[in-house]
């Protein structure tokens, strides 16, 4: 029978930790029993999440990788990838030389410097992979360099964009929103928070807002928008069909438009 397991396992260091499963049962088997990691592991209905920790990153082996013939969703989240990434190259490696199967998820994280270099290889890797999903935190001049390489990503991208620069006037948001918004790429989150955008960053993610129907996320904390920014996004809210969380700033603030 096939059996669905959720957060199969994760990488700290050289050790590997089951975590949390559909049945305890299930996690009792695979800890006293061989077979049944054997089992576990050539079992082709099974979803795996691989979740890379900080320290588990030096010790993945593409060996490891193979053993697992279920869907394979990988994540590295805690620490932003580099071009010297050594679990990185060996995964690149293993998919160039067919000696690995594309996983059907790859979610990486990337911090302000490294995101063309991230995408570009991705292209090479690209084929086959079902979903990629890229969790940004930098500026909006780097988005707007690097949007035509995420456009040949396809439709298996998503990304997810943390805003680290001020933007008072709201000017340098609109543009590399209609830069993503031209280059057709779907954005599932969005985090402003603390960034100074204003009235008139409210107003450029209103604008945008018939291309953002897939935003689940949406954070402005720590700003002040005024009556003008919160009547923008209201207005434009009411395109974002997909929106689960939306962080407002508090209206107390300065009196600004």
């Amino acid at each position: 029978n096939s059996m669905a397991l959720l957060n199969v396992l994760s990488l700290d260091g050289m050790h590997l930790i089951l975590s949390k499963v559909v049945e305890d049962r299930i996690l009792k088997l695979r800890l006293v029993s061989r077979d049944f990691k054997e089992t576990l592991e050539t079992n082709a209905c099974l979803n795996i999440n691989i979740h890379i920790s900080d320290t588990g990153e030096e010790s993945l082996k593409a060996d490891f990788l193979q053993r697992w013939q279920g869907s394979l969703y990988l994540h590295c989240r805690l620490r932003g990838w580099t071009p010297d990434s050594k679990w990185f190259k060996e995964f690149r490696d293993a998919l160039a030389l067919g000696r690995l199967r594309p996983p059907s998820l790859l979610s990486l994280s990337v911090d302000e410097g490294n995101l063309l270099p991230l995408v570009e290889t991705l292209m090479m890797i690209a084929t086959g992979i079902q979903q990629i999903r890229i969790s940004y935190q930098g500026n909006g001049a780097e988005l707007i360099a690097a949007s035509a390489s995420l456009a040949s990503l396809g439709s298996t991208l998503t990304m997810e964009i943390s805003v680290l620069e001020k933007d008072s006037g709201g000017s340098q948001t609109s543009a590399w929103l209609h830069q993503l918004e031209t280059s057709r790429i779907k954005l599932c989150s969005l985090t402003f928070s603390k960034t100074q955008i204003h009235s008139g960053g409210a107003t450029a993610i209103a604008r945008s807002a018939t291309a953002l129907s897939a935003l689940q996320t949406l954070d402005l904390s720590g700003n002040y928008i005024g009556r003008l920014g919160l009547t923008a996004l209201a207005r434009g809210l009411v395109h974002i069909t997909a929106l689960q969380q939306l962080d407002l700033p508090s209206l107390a603030g300065p009196a600004r438009p």
